[in-house]
This record gives C-alpha cells, sequence and structure tokens, in this order.
C-alpha cells in the first residue's frame, strides 16, 4: 500500500497570550509606542551631552520571569555589538528588564531586542501543539519599526510563525 503524504503551506498559530517585548527607552528618552527603525528619521534623538554606555530600558509580558534578553545596536557603518540584560522581572503580565550598551555617537543607530524561551518555562498545563508537533521554544524579537515579532519552534526544528490573538 502506497504510503499518503500531505503537504501544505505552514499557517501561522494565533496565541491567546502572545509574548510581547519592547524597547521602552534609550538612555532615558522614551521609545515611541509605534517606532519606524529608519536611520533617516530616528524614533529617539538623544542629547549631544550622551556618554557611553547608555542604558536601554525593555519592557515585556507574557515572557517568563528571569529571561534575559539580547540587545543589538547596528550603526549606520560597522559592525553590530550585542550584550545581555539582566533578568527580567516584576510579574508575567507586565516585566522590565534594562542592558547597558555603547552605541555609535557619531552616526544613527538601529536598536534590537530579542530573547528564547522554552515551553517549559511557562509553566503552563499541557504541552503546546502546533501544525501537529510539539513545539519547544518560543523566540521573540522587538526592533524600532517592527514591534514585537513571535514564532514558535517545533521539535523537529521547524519555525511556525505566531500571531496575537485579535
Amino acid at each position: 500500500m502506497p504510503a499518503t503524504v500531505s503537504t501544505g503551506a505552514v499557517s501561522p498559530v494565533t496565541l491567546g497570550n502572545a509574548p510581547t517585548l519592547r524597547i521602552a527607552a534609550v538612555a532615558g528618552v522614551a521609545a515611541p509606542a509605534a517606532p519606524t527603525a529608519s536611520f533617516a528619521s530616528p524614533d529617539v534623538v538623544l542629547p549631544g551631552t550622551t556618554t557611553n554606555p547608555v542604558t536601554v530600558t525593555l519592557a515585556a509580558s507574557n515572557i517568563p520571569l528571569g529571561t534575559t534578553v539580547t540587545v543589538t545596536v547596528k550603526g549606520l557603518n560597522g559592525a553590530a555589538s550585542s550584550t545581555a540584560s539582566g533578568a527580567l522581572g516584576g510579574t508575567l503580565a507586565s516585566s522590565t528588564a534594562s542592558a547597558s550598551v555603547t552605541i555609535p555617537t557619531n552616526e544613527p543607530s538601529i536598536i534590537s531586542a530579542s530573547a528564547t524561551f522554552t515551553v517549559a518555562a511557562l509553566g503552563g498545563p499541557g504541552p503546546v501543539i502546533a501544525d501537529g508537533e510539539k513545539v519547544e521554544q518560543f523566540p521573540i524579537t522587538a526592533s524600532h519599526g517592527a514591534g514585537s515579532h513571535v514564532a514558535l519552534i517545533t521539535r523537529s526544528g521547524r519555525t511556525i510563525p505566531a500571531l496575537p490573538r485579535r
């Protein structure tokens, strides 16, 4: 008897309590609610007297407490640099962390933040299943102009995009 094979595009998964991660402030200057991430039109303009390192303040929800966030700075020219934040603290519904980063002071920069956590770290009931596979990890990325992007990584290594419930 021949094997039956079914193929199709991976559909995004809708999450009820989707994790969120955002850059809340850079060197004490609040980031806009809807950043654009443009070298030509900066979201945050720091005073000329700003000295390195600067503090990037992060805000999160539905990401396990204790998770660290990787903050990456990329200037218009030159290589990117990354550093780890302190652990997220607060409540699962509203947590914060900060990272100390060095930013180029002579050119615009784009700052992004990312974290990955395991399903087990959420401590919820039962396994999470997406497209018929057990989900192992949730990577989340926040960058100016893009908001939070969440995906699901299954046991087999597939990445499935996740959408917040509307």
